[in-house]
């Protein structure tokens, strides 16, 4: 998972970053994680709820590939790392 983690690390960076209101890589993630979907990778819905302001962590991976779940959490703690900054 570590590597997962590194290859996707500006795309989780960019995610964390709408999600705490800086909507300047949107419209670049959005083709991201549609392509992402195309590719087998189910983290597009739970994107929009996060951006829409969902943080529980159950609700955004319910029903997800355990390598989505996990995906989601990684976000999830870069969004609490910048909300604490």
């Amino acid at each position: 998972m570590k590597e997962i983690f590194q290859q996707f690390h500006p795309l989780l960076l960019g995610i964390a970053a709408v999600a705490q209101g800086d909507d300047s890589p949107r419209a670049a993630l959005l083709p991201l994680l549609a392509k992402l979907r195309q590719d087998g990778w189910h983290i597009d819905t739970a994107v929009h709820a996060l951006w829409a302001g969902e943080r529980d962590l159950a609700r955004l991976t319910a029903g997800l590939a355990e390598v989505d779940q996990q995906l989601l959490g990684r976000i999830l703690q870069l969004v609490q790392e910048q909300e604490r900054t």
